[in-house]
């Protein structure tokens, strides 16, 4: 079931049809494969640049740039807790 957060429904992929599902995973696949190669060059010049002892490097690439800073390590925040709602109810939502 699809959740609303604000004015998205978010987690629709069980609403898709079987074609834009198969074609999702795909994008899903190439975004984790670029994820993963993003990490291992950040560790690598996280070590390079022999950045440790409580602080981490902050990675940037806006508008194709790198650019980066050195900033304290912080722990992650949690997710906010949204509602569950389905499409037909998220729909109504949005004609009012």
């Amino acid at each position: 079931m699809a959740k609303i957060n604000g004015k998205y429904l978010n987690d629709i992929e069980d609403m898709l049809s079987p074609e834009l599902q198969a074609e999702y995973r795909q994008v899903k696949a190439s975004y984790n494969a670029h994820k993963a190669k993003q990490q291992a060059f950040e560790e690598l010049l996280a070590v390079e640049l022999g950045v440790d002892g409580g602080k981490r490097l902050a990675c940037s690439y806006r508008f194709g740039k790198l650019s980066i800073s050195v900033e304290d390590s912080k722990p992650v925040a949690s997710k906010p807790v949204v509602q569950k709602i389905n499409l037909a109810q998220w729909l109504e939502q949005q004609s009012r």
